[in-house]
């Protein structure tokens, strides 16, 4: 599905914004993906970023700058010039809630939305050697009968640590072991491997595995599913309540604080066309990517809503001590 928005020319709050002094863009563009090789941010990186420079003219290209749960890759980019050459690439409420629960000594709010490209939902996932029900309540048995144990997702005090840690108090899936990896990517194939019996992840990282029948999706976690998995039951059809604050990525790119409207604008108008490009609409149709453009002023209000509603439905302090225990 493609959502076309109007691209905003609206910065954040309290951001000093203003026009460049020079021709834009005149070198290569770097998209900073503060995750390992692998993981679904970066698998989609790796398409869509070339396509952004297609659109602009030069050559674009992913640099990984992973740790601190996706924090250190945030920061770089925070403190990098901003003159649109150098970007950032996250998907609320991910890095964010990774933000919230580890508190920087930065403030994520500075970075400029340039604009969203996607949409996703989480998945329950396991090896498909168990034989685990689609759904969630065969998972939940498996564990309670002590033939699982471990669990895995990206490094502890990431965003998917806190959302397993949501899965075990709020929906009851026992699991005993945490086992945290660089990037969702190497924790799927951890699942995959039998490493890890299962765990969270998203259709991005999955496919590769799902279409050869080496990994079983068993829920997508948000409400309104994953064009990836279709047949999939989302957890609110199975009567759980709706998390899509936590469990429902926006997939955006950002530019550091003070980047001028004029780059932005280009840098947004770049991103519609990727995503309107004949040759991402048919990559989006093969691997169930779920696109969706929109423009600066949404991709910022995202930002803003993930930092006022995770606190506001979650317990942050007991979470915090358990993601950094």
């Amino acid at each position: 599905m493609v959502s076309t928005g109007v691209a905003a020319t609206a910065g954040l709050a309290g951001c000093i914004t203003g026009a460049s002094d020079g021709e834009f863009p005149n070198e290569s563009i770097e998209v900073i993906v503060p995750f390992g090789e692998g993981s679904s941010t970066d698998v989609l990186a790796r398409q869509i970023v070339p396509l952004i420079g297609e659109q602009l003219g030069v050559d674009a290209g992913v640099r990984n700058v992973p740790g601190s749960a996706s924090l250190r890759g945030t920061q770089e980019a925070i403190n990098a010039d901003p003159d649109g050459h150098t970007l950032l690439m996250f998907n609320p409420p991910s890095t964010p809630t990774s933000y919230l629960i580890n508190e920087p000594d930065f403030d994520i709010q500075e970075l400029e939305g340039v604009g969203t490209y996607a949409v996703a939902s989480l998945l329950l996932v396991a090896n498909p050697d168990y034989g685990v029900e689609p759904g969630v309540e065969d998972l939940i048995s498996r564990y309670e009968a002590g033939e699982m144990s471990q669990w895995a997702g990206q490094v502890e005090g990431s965003f998917y640590h806190v959302v397993s840690l949501f899965l075990r108090e709020n929906m009851d899936v026992p699991w005993e072991t945490y086992v945290g990896y660089d990037g969702n990517g190497p924790a799927t194939e951890s699942v995959v491997s039998d490493e890890n019996p299962a765990g969270v992840s998203s259709a991005a990282a999955t496919v590769s595995f799902t279409d050869d029948d080496r990994l079983d999706v068993l829920a997508t976690l948000a409400s309104f599913g994953d064009p990836a998995y279709p047949d999939v039951p989302a957890i609110t059809d199975l009567g759980y309540d709706n998390v899509d604050f936590l469990t429902g990525l926006t997939r955006c790119l950002w530019a550091p604080p003070g980047t001028p409207d004029d780059v932005l604008d280009e840098l947004t108008a770049a991103v519609e066309g990727m995503v309107q490009s004949d040759e991402m609409q048919q990559y989006a149709e093969e691997n169930g990517v779920n696109l969706q453009y929109e423009g600066r002023e949404f991709a910022n209000d995202v930002l803003d809503n993930v930092v006022e509603e995770v606190p506001a439905n979650l317990d942050m302090d007991a979470i915090r001590e358990q993601a950094l225990d």
